[in-house]
């Protein structure tokens, strides 16, 4: 049995090594390539083979598309498809042993209710078919459906400086609700406990962890009262009031506002000492949001894995923007997802530079929490093997099984996951004091 303090280095990078090379077998000349196929480029062929005709599951319900308006003519039809039984059969003879499932976007528990028994019944059907269930759970508020459902979730809402309510971008009819609402939590804990103790998840997916930049962010009733407590436990003293902001009551303190939508981007440097403590609240109170959906999952059930949509690092500040700060998620997170664009892993044409997402395995991995990237090549497939932590939660459906493309490579890894990768110390990257980080 492998000790939990297996080392790695070497066979991480002799397997590396070889997947690399069994990639770069189809540019070595014709009387230098192997003219037997390997068992990974015969499994790749068969189940590339397979997967053709497949109607692939989504995590968005129909309703939300329609709504929306960006869709294909024919996706009501295909939704009838998708989880008919034959095409879960299809999937599972394809090799498919994952899938994520809609079920609640934010329209409402009444109104989504058909959808919740449909990935009940979905479910059991994949898990005889020996498929691992993931459900997926939005973070937004739909304003027709919900507030007619349920008024009093009109309370729950972000309010900016201006008492206006904060939409998901160009989609109106959604609305943030405010991480400081405990309504909101134990609302969204109903579908939790439906999801772990009747559907049996495997692992459940939030999506939409983040706060809105500025000049959007919440200053509700709500935010400000925790807020000011938040100072009081920084600042406990009048004294060390007085030192950090010149003011003897945290009580004065105001959070600060901005006379335009574009006056926070002209900031370069946060040397207000209000405006700093105002971006660690925020950091603070998303990340005890998302901690305590974390924590209840885990109550359920601690073998249900989880998954945070708090994407990766960047070259834009996540604290200033999003309120994200990775290390107050440690051991609160068993997947990170990276789902940012513009991020592609690629080989430079003019340096032959790699480019990727390093910093974000990095960050995954000082967390110990997996990353879900899609391996639709074998460069992503390579770095996914360098660099990702496959984390030992039994629900966890692992990266190499979250695509609907199959390569030598990615059956290449596949076969050797459980026995050189998944739960491996990091070697690469020196292990760091992660509690350290959050003070």
């Amino acid at each position: 049995m492998k000790s939990p303090e297996f080392n790695q280095s070497a066979a991480l990078f002799k397997l590396v090594a070889a997947a690399v090379f069994l990639s770069l077998i189809p540019l070595l000349p014709a009387q230098e390539a192997a003219t037997t196929p390997t068992r990974w480029q015969i499994r790749s062929e068969q189940k590339n083979e397979l997967n053709q005709g497949i109607i692939w599951l989504t995590h968005e319900p129909l309703d939300f598309l329609l709504r929306r308006g960006d869709h294909f003519d024919d996706e009501p039809d295909n939704y009838q498809k998708m989880s008919d039984p034959d095409n879960l059969k299809r999937m599972a003879a394809a090799g498919i042993r994952y899938g994520r499932i809609y079920y609640y976007k934010g329209f409402g528990l009444e109104y989504e209710k058909a959808d919740m028994e449909q990935a009940k019944r979905t479910a059991a059907l994949m898990h005889q078919l020996g498929m691992k269930v993931d459900l997926y759970v939005g973070g937004t508020m739909f304003t027709e459906t919900l507030y007619h459902e349920l008024p009093e979730a009109k309370n729950w809402e972000q309010r900016d400086q201006n008492n206006q309510w904060v939409p998901y971008g160009i989609q109106t009819f959604r609305h943030y609700a405010c991480p400081n609402e405990p309504a909101y939590r134990d609302y969204l804990k109903k579908a939790l406990k439906y999801a772990v103790e009747e559907v049996h998840a495997d692992q459940i997916s939030f999506d939409n962890i983040m706060l809105q930049p500025e000049p959007e962010s919440c200053r509700c009733p709500r935010c400000i009262a925790a807020f000011h407590d938040f100072l009081r436990q920084r600042y406990p003293t009048p004294a060390a009031v007085q030192r950090r902001f010149g003011l003897p009551n945290v009580d004065w303190i105001v959070p600060d506002e901005w006379n335009s939508a574009t006056q926070p981007d002209e900031l370069n440097v946060l040397n207000d000492p209000v405006l700093q403590e105002w971006v660690r609240f925020r950091c603070e109170s998303l990340a005890n949001y998302s901690n305590d959906l974390h924590d209840y999952v885990k109550s359920l059930n601690p073998n249900v894995s989880v998954l945070l949509n708090i994407k990766g690092v960047y070259s834009f500040n996540r604290y200033w923007a999003n309120a994200v700060y990775h290390p107050l998620y440690a051991g609160r997170v068993d997947v990170m997802s990276f789902d940012t664009s513009g991020y592609d892993a690629r080989i430079d044409a003019h340096t032959g530079a790699l480019v990727s997402q390093i910093r974000s395995y990095k960050v995954a991995r000082q967390l110990q929490s997996s990353c879900e990237a899609p391996l639709q090549d074998d460069l992503l497939c390579a770095l996914d093997m360098a660099f990702d932590y496959q984390t030992t939660v039994a629900g966890n459906p692992g990266t190499p099984f979250t695509t609907h493309v199959s390569t030598p490579m990615l059956e290449f890894y596949r076969e050797y996951l459980d026995r050189y990768f998944r739960g491996t110390r990091r070697s690469f990257f020196p292990a760091r004091n992660v509690s350290a980080m959050t003070r």
